[in-house]
């Protein structure tokens, strides 16, 4: 009997897996220069970098995805007007979470003043960023050696760390989650709460911009 893909107990299924590919890369790790494009001040060219790389993480499932994704998940999932179910993909939700820590250590540009609350509000969720990135690196346990080296400028052992890693390619990924991309998501009237009605108005928009220093939809 053939086993679905959502029964493999070694490899959880996910829609996107037909677009893994991978590739050998070497990361850059010194201290980053003046043209580092994710880290260092914050410009608006390091804004929109940060906007690019997260411009395809909302998605749509086809129905027989979501079946296989999960079938018991179906009373609570959202349903989109034209066909489909609304997701995402994981390495989204944790480049979302680097890019909100990032905006924490710059909180003075990104976010006003905070009340108490808000202020433990936005702890809870870099706790949560932080948590789920930790996950995610012990999940893929990029098993790769390094060796260690003598510094010129100190007496210490330092990591020599240019070994080649075995990388799923990134531009592949992309571009499956832009063939799937909901570019609407954010329209009024697109999405609507059972209860709530409306979402994604300008009122949810100032609120999650207040509490964590950027839109949802970036």
């Amino acid at each position: 009997m053939a086993v679905s893909p959502r029964c493999d107990m070694r490899r959880a299924y996910s829609p996107a897996q037909n677009a893994v590919v991978t590739d050998i890369h070497s990361f850059s790790v010194s201290p980053p220069d003046a043209n580092a494009k994710y880290v260092g001040r914050p410009s608006p060219a390091l804004d929109r970098a940060w906007a690019d790389l997260l411009q395809y993480s909302n998605i749509r499932f086809t129905d027989e995805e979501f079946h296989t994704i999960h079938p018991d998940r179906i009373d609570n999932a959202i349903k989109l007007p034209d066909g489909g179910y609304f997701g995402s993909l994981f390495v989204y939700h944790e480049l979302h979470c680097l890019k909100h820590i990032y905006r924490f250590v710059y909180k003075e540009h990104y976010l006003p003043p905070l009340n108490e609350t808000e202020s433990d509000d936005l702890r809870i969720h870099i706790g949560h960023c932080i948590d789920t990135i930790r996950q995610a690196v012990l999940c893929h346990a990029d098993i790769t050696p390094f060796t260690m080296t003598w510094p010129k400028t100190y007496a210490v052992p330092g990591a020599n760390t240019t070994s080649p890693h075995t990388c799923v390619s990134w531009d592949a990924v992309n571009s499956w989650a832009r063939s799937r991309s909901i570019d609407n998501i954010f329209e009024p009237g697109y999405l609507k709460h059972p209860v709530f009605g409306d979402v994604y108005g300008k009122d949810f928009e100032d609120s999650i911009n207040r509490k964590t220093g950027f839109t949802h939809s970036n």
